[in-house]
């Protein structure tokens, strides 16, 4: 019989195995996006058949499990940098898969692509449903991916690319997801050659970089503060040498920071050379606990860490643990300081949006002063306060229809001032309303009268607007105040059933009356935008309009009718139409701007 510990270690294996085999199948299941809800591959084989001795896989194993508990939570950055450990302790199908997986959900698609092709080459007895998954990935990444094709006359120049080195001049071409990339050319004794370039799907965007010979200069020189040397020296994100290092590079203030082995380094710090003088930095090595990843949009955007300048574009490195200040600029746009608490061995990403400056001359040319004209139609749902024609009746609410058109003039601010004009028409019946017929010199004859209201009229008026980019260039939000006058007519077309003496119930014809009546309104709004062209924006949005009556409409008993053999009638004096309208307007609409 097998002891107790020899039939625990065969129940784990088999789970594991069992694992293994559910897992696999959905590992790579199909998917209509880039980057769906993914499905992680199980815990990796070779790290559950360590050895007690075998430091490296126990530390995979160990990574690995941390980083699939943060896989679990979609924390895809934090989870990422377990499973590139686990991978860099020992590689295996599963921390390979799960690395791309998360810089697939992270949009680095070039390094995902990497990933993916890496996972082929190190592990190529993938199954053949696996295999297919993988190859369906690739195929979808590489519509996402172009590549920059660097051609400097210079060779040994650094290439940097959003922070990243990318290796030495001449280099083949250099995979980048597709968007907007901040590309970065040193060489000691040339003036670094700095670009923001747009590279889209499947493109190979050709770069040749001029680096010119230093005509002015000082020297730099770093040094580790315990002596120590052999820690890459960075500069400008450019690694130049190893400490001790002494260089020649331009006149003006540059980011140092060192890279020594493991989870040693600095922080950046800054340091200014001037003109033909040696400026001398020294920095202390200390542990760098936390990894912190700052993606600015836009994407040359200059980020500071605790006051320091580390550069343009997106910044990925280490730092200290506890609190720091990230502050995020860009000419033309609002810039935006952010504090977070770092914590030991998690990995931070902090995406920062500039908002555009409206102020800043850099837009002035792009969004002068202008003036504009608008088409708004609606479709009015009204409230009807007071009129006693409604009263006791079944009465229906209003509806109509409104078109109306905004000229006016906009200040590059957004804020902008109009004129108004437009066609209301309203309409409502009242039926089974009782009431009551008075002929000429006989007795009254109730009965129930049935009302077909109407009230049409010109609008003219004038408003003040805001119209801002709140929730995107291409998605403005308008927020408008109107005031005027509706010249309204209103009409009742009226009939019913009235009973006479004797018990005769007479049908009464259509009696018509048509009174014209002034209102004044106040109408807030508010409209988003959707621009399908520079100048072209559609609207849609929503309306209230609060409409009070300067004189009443009336129905007066001059309006007679004939009722049978009773001869002439009248109904009794009343308002057909409510004083104060309460109208909500829902409508679209379209924008030209000159």
């Amino acid at each position: 019989m097998p002891s107790a510990p020899s039939s625990r270690r065969h129940r784990f294996t088999v789970r594991v195995v069992v694992g293994i085999a559910l897992l696999a199948g959905t590992a790579f299941a199909q998917r209509g996006k880039p980057h769906p809800a993914p499905h992680p591959a199980p815990a990796p084989p070779g790290a559950t058949e360590a050895k007690p001795g075998d430091q490296k896989k126990e530390e995979a194993k160990t990574r690995f499990d941390r980083g699939m508990t943060l896989f679990d939570k979609k924390v895809w950055d934090a989870a990422l940098v377990e499973f590139l450990e686990s991978r860099a302790a020992y590689p295996t199908r599963s921390n390979t898969q799960n690395a791309a997986i998360c810089l697939r959900n992270l949009n680095r698609f070039d390094e995902a692509l990497d990933m993916f092709e890496a996972l082929v080459k190190e592990f190529p007895n993938l199954s053949a449903t696996d295999r297919a998954a993988v190859d369906k990935e690739i195929v979808e990444l590489q519509a996402l991916v172009g590549a920059i094709d660097i051609r400097a006359r210079e060779d040994g120049a650094q290439i940097t690319i959003d922070g990243r080195e990318r290796g030495l001049t001449p280099s083949p071409p250099l995979r980048v997801s597709a968007g907007t990339h901040v590309i970065r050319v040193y060489k000691e004794g040339f003036a670094p050659v700095e670009k923001r370039v747009e590279v889209a799907g499947k493109q190979t965007l050709v770069i040749e970089p001029k680096l010119e010979t230093l005509t002015q200069s000082g020297r730099l020189s770093v040094a580790e503060d315990g002596g120590k040397s052999g820690s890459e020296v960075l500069v400008d994100n450019v690694v130049v040498g190893k400490t001790p290092w002494q260089g020649l590079v331009a006149i003006g203030d540059h980011v140092v920071f060192l890279r020594g082995q493991g989870n040693l380094g600095t922080q950046p710090a800054s340091a200014t050379v001037r003109i033909n003088q040696v400026t001398p930095i020294v920095l202390a090595l200390e542990p760098l606990d936390c990894n912190l990843r700052v993606e600015p949009t836009p994407a040359g955007a200059t980020v500071a860490l605790d006051g320091v300048a580390v550069g343009s574009g997106l910044w990925d490195g280490r730092l200290r643990k506890g609190r720091h200040k990230i502050e995020v600029a860009q000419s033309g746009f609002l810039p935006q300081t952010r504090e977070l608490d770092l914590t030991p061995g998690r990995a931070e990403r902090l995406a920062v949006a500039l908002e555009r400056d409206p102020d800043s001359p850099l837009w002035r040319a792009e969004k002068p002063n202008r003036i504009y004209a608008e088409i708004a139609p609606s479709f009015p749902i009204a409230l009807v306060l007071g009129g006693e024609t409604a009263d006791g009746g079944d009465a229906s609410f209003p509806l109509g229809v409104t078109g109306r058109a905004h000229v006016g003039y906009e200040l590059r601010s957004g804020v902008g001032f109009g004129l108004a004009a437009g066609y209301l028409y309203l309409a409502r019946t009242v039926e089974d309303r009782p009431s009551v017929l008075r002929p000429v010199g006989k007795p009254e004859a109730p009965g129930t009268a049935d009302d077909r209201l109407s009230l049409k009229g010109l609008l003219i008026g004038a408003s003040a607007h805001l119209h801002r980019n709140t929730f995107g260039e291409k998605v403005p939000l308008l927020l408008r105040v109107g005031v005027g006058a509706l010249l309204a007519n209103v009409n009742d077309r009226r009939s019913g059933d009235f009973t006479v003496p004797g018990g005769a119930s007479i049908p009464v014809v259509t009696a018509r009356t048509s009174v014209d009546v002034p209102y004044l309104y106040l109408a807030p709004e508010a409209r988003v935008g959707y621009r399908i062209a520079d100048r072209i924006e559609l609207t849609a949005g929503v309306e209230v309009m609060v409409m009070v009556a300067l004189e009443e409409a009336r129905w007066e008993p001059q309006n007679a009718v004939i009722l049978g053999n009773q001869g002439l009638a009248g109904y009794d004096s009343g308002t057909i139409f409510g004083s104060t309208l309460l109208l909500v307007n829902p409508g679209v609409g379209a924008r030209f701007d000159f």
